[in-house]
């Protein structure tokens, strides 16, 4: 038996941008604005379950993710010992543009009046999770809502100086899959980068355009009820996360990435995207029917 897998290509909005969201129904319109910054659901049975009655629903934990570079002042010496000069002024560029460390969301409504402050990289969020099954107890689908966007560069002229917050680009992709040992998974990744400006000044500086980072939740649901959230990210950004709209967690520290990792990250080449390793993983067990709702 061959896993039965499910795409959908979707592009990850910036705010005040109308864009077309491919991924609902096929060929929706939306125009995410700030007021209208929203999650989106998508319910699916698979295939060989089409005529199958949903009798029990087996909910999980909602999870936000947030990318964001923690902030050193431009003085800082954060490069490597060999680093040349262009490869140390880069790494203090790279601090001086950071974030504040992310705080914990309480509810998705939290999560999206968080984003609208600019101060984040990339965030994914899946919420109202549930994995479906027929009257026999086996998994024959899945539910949920889902967020992806791509965040903004912060530009500091000059130390002590105001920023500007300018928009980063990137895209990304959803998948589901049946699997033969009969358990579910959500994949929901995305790549991004920083702005085109702030791309274009370090390629001058360090004589090359930026990598791309990435982050990636594999959710899965098995047949005996639990659930397990990998959270998954490039050596760049730092990763913090929001279980179930309680538990915050520092899922991954960059300022902890050794300089091997660091320099996979930038040598991974012009417009490419860095490598991937697992930061987090959390197990759980599924919640019976009703849902929570946020």
């Amino acid at each position: 038996m061959t896993a039965t897998m499910q795409r959908r290509t979707i592009r990850f909005f910036k705010f005040d941008t109308p864009s077309v969201s491919p991924y609902h129904s096929g060929t929706s319109q939306a125009d995410l604005s700030a007021r209208m910054l929203e999650f989106r659901r998508y319910s699916h049975v698979f295939a060989p379950y089409a005529s199958h009655r949903r009798a029990e629903r087996i909910c999980g934990p909602s999870i936000a993710v947030t990318g964001w570079i923690p902030f050193g002042p431009f003085w800082v010496d954060s490069a490597p010992p060999d680093a040349t000069w262009r490869e140390a002024l880069g790494y203090k560029l790279m601090f001086q543009s950071g974030n504040p460390e992310p705080p914990r969301h309480a509810s998705r409504q939290d999560f999206l009046r968080f984003l609208k402050k600019k101060e984040f990289r990339g965030a994914l969020a899946l919420d109202n999770v549930s994995a479906l099954l027929n009257e026999d107890g086996v998994l024959i689908g899945v539910e949920f809502d889902h967020f992806g966007m791509v965040g903004y560069t912060p530009l500091r002229v000059a130390p002590r100086t105001p920023r500007i917050l300018l928009e980063g680009y990137g895209d990304g992709n959803f998948a589901v899959a049946l699997h033969p040992q009969q358990s579910v998974s959500i994949e929901f990744w995305h790549s991004f980068k920083m702005s085109k400006f702030v791309d274009l000044t370090n390629s001058m500086i360090t004589g090359a355009r930026a990598t791309s980072a990435t982050a990636q939740v594999i959710y899965t649901f098995f047949s005996d009820k639990s659930v397990q959230i990998q959270i998954d990210g490039s050596a760049i950004p730092s990763q913090s996360i929001t279980l179930d709209w309680r538990d915050l967690v520092l899922a991954y520290d960059m300022k902890e990435a050794s300089y091997e990792q660091a320099n996979e990250f930038f040598n991974a080449g012009e417009c490419n995207t860095a490598p991937v390793e697992v930061h987090y993983i959390s197990q759980a067990m599924g919640r019976r029917e009703p849902c929570p709702q946020n």
